[in-house]
């Protein structure tokens, strides 16, 4: 058990943990900031975390174990707080969904002190924002990726392990390079055809009946356009280049799809089909 987890930004993300934590006895107590205050006061009042910080930070200075769960570009300025503030042997991790940038953040600003860092993505979220949506079993059965250097420190990291198991998550391990280029292809790419895909919709000229005639497949395949644009506007900014190189690989096999209906190559078009479909078996 933490004596006193703190989590940094309480969106629904972090309203989650904080419900896990407290569903579960892992934290005594469980202290949290957010730039915005009535979301503070809404989990203090409902019980979602104990009390919440001021910019002063004076809840900070006692955490054990502090959880960021910020948006990704506003992690130097977290971090730079947070070396000021924390205790020495104080556990750092983080929800983010890039590494290479994070980690690499992390190094400059804890620089000796960067045992206490250790990198985690847990694959866990909800299109929906805000503490208000938190969720006590978002958790449950997900994976949470950790992310490991060179100069991951065994300790923190076997800490940061035993944490997410406990809010019932399933760990794996992977370097903050390959966590960016396999989230490239499986998350951040599709959503932006997702993003896409409703964009060109609502573009069409029939936009004011579409909704009368978008069944389950369209609305399950557009659900993740609901998601944070500020979110994913800095996974595209830290993630770039692997973003930009799964994208070439799903236009050129869009292509693909369009030449064989151009042609009328109705043959390969099923063969596709059916290579496809039995990959996923």
């Amino acid at each position: 058990m933490y004596k006193i987890a703190y989590i940094y930004g309480l969106g629904m993300i972090g309203g989650s943990i904080a419900i896990s934590l407290k569903k579960r006895n892992i934290s005594k107590n469980i202290y949290a900031y957010d730039k915005n205050k009535k979301s503070l006061t809404f989990a203090k009042k409902n019980q979602i975390i104990d009390d919440y910080d001021t910019n002063s930070f004076k809840l900070l200075k006692q955490a054990d174990l502090i959880i960021v769960c910020a948006p990704i570009n506003s992690y130097k300025r977290i971090f730079e707080i947070i070396k000021i503030h924390k205790k020495p042997e104080c556990i750092i991790t983080d929800v983010g969904s890039t590494k290479t940038s994070v980690i690499n953040c992390a190094n400059n600003i804890f620089g000796k002190d960067q045992k206490c860092f250790v990198g985690s993505h847990p694959l866990a979220g909800k299109e929906t924002s805000g503490v208000k949506n938190a969720c006590p079993n978002l958790f449950m059965n997900a994976v949470t990726i950790i992310t490991t250097t060179n100069s991951t420190n065994k300790a923190s990291l076997n800490k940061i392990k035993s944490f997410w198991k406990k809010i019932g998550c399933k760990i794996e391990t992977l370097t903050p390079p390959m966590h960016d280029i396999i989230m490239s292809e499986t998350s951040h790419v599709p959503h932006l055809i997702s993003y896409s895909l409703v964009n060109s919709i609502y573009k069409s000229k029939h936009v004011k009946n579409i909704d009368k005639f978008t069944g389950g497949g369209f609305k399950d395949f557009a659900r993740i356009a609901r998601s944070n644009p500020l979110m994913w506007r800095d996974i595209c900014e830290n993630n770039r280049k692997n973003i930009l190189s799964s994208l070439r690989l799903f236009i050129k096999e869009l292509k693909l799809l369009k030449l064989k209906i151009n042609q009328n190559n109705y043959k390969e078009l099923h063969s596709f089909f059916e290579k496809t479909k039995n990959k996923l078996s």
